[in-house]
Parts: structure tokens; C-alpha cells; sequence
């Protein structure tokens, strides 16, 4: 998507030149939307989501904070923008549906997600 939308991260726009602090980490590609780290987390905690019976739900919110975590650190290095972050939690959230709809379609006939 970052190649088909062409939207600069903050660290690239010639705009924004003096005033975003990067980490050691650096200034990542040249186009940034949507964030694939928050993709990838909330992909994953959407899954598990799915994937684990009620009584880890304590587990369900300690990764749901993980995943915002991650998402805002994004933020916080200069490399997104706010919205990039917003759209890849929402591509991570419909890819962790579709993989959990895969994978019940697949295991139908065993016991998951039952407590």
C-alpha cells in the first residue's frame, strides 16, 4: 500500500525538515502509509483475540496495550503519522479476521475457543 498511496512519513517531508527528532533507529522508507508495524500487531492480537477462551481475557488486554504500544512508539520515532496508524490497525484488524475465518474453516471440527 505504501507504494500505491506515495504519502511521505513525517521523516521525508521536506515540510516538517528540522523538526522531527528521530531515534537511533533512523527515518525508516521513503513512504509510510499505512504503518505495517501496527498492521502486524493488531493483526496478531486480533487473532488471538479470536483464538483464546475467556478466562484469558486478563492476556487479551495486556496485548491489546502491546499493540497500542507498538503502534504509538511508531508515532513517537517520527516515522508515522497518526492516520498511517489508524490504517494499518485497521488492515491488521481485517487480516486477523480473515485469518481467524480461514482457520475455523479449516479446524472446524476441533474444540477451539471453547472454554
Amino acid at each position: 500500500m505504501k507504494n500505491l498511496v506515495k504519502r511521505f512519513r513525517p521523516s521525508h517531508e521536506p515540510t516538517l525538515a528540522g523538526l522531527v527528532h528521530l531515534s537511533e533507529a533512523g527515518p525508516g522508507g521513503k513512504y509510510g502509509f499505512v504503518s505495517s508495524h501496527s498492521a502486524n500487531a493488531f493483526g496478531l492480537v486480533t487473532f488471538l483475540f479470536f483464538l483464546l477462551p475467556a478466562k484469558y481475557n486478563w492476556l487479551k488486554i495486556i496485548l491489546l496495550f502491546w499493540a497500542l504500544l507498538v503502534s504509538y512508539s511508531r508515532i513517537y520515532n517520527g516515522v508515522h503519522y497518526p492516520f498511517d496508524i489508524l490504517g494499518g490497525a485497521l488492515v491488521g484488524v481485517l487480516s486477523g479476521s480473515l485469518v481467524w475465518i480461514i482457520f475455523r474453516a479449516i479446524f472446524k471440527k476441533s474444540d477451539f475457543n471453547k472454554d
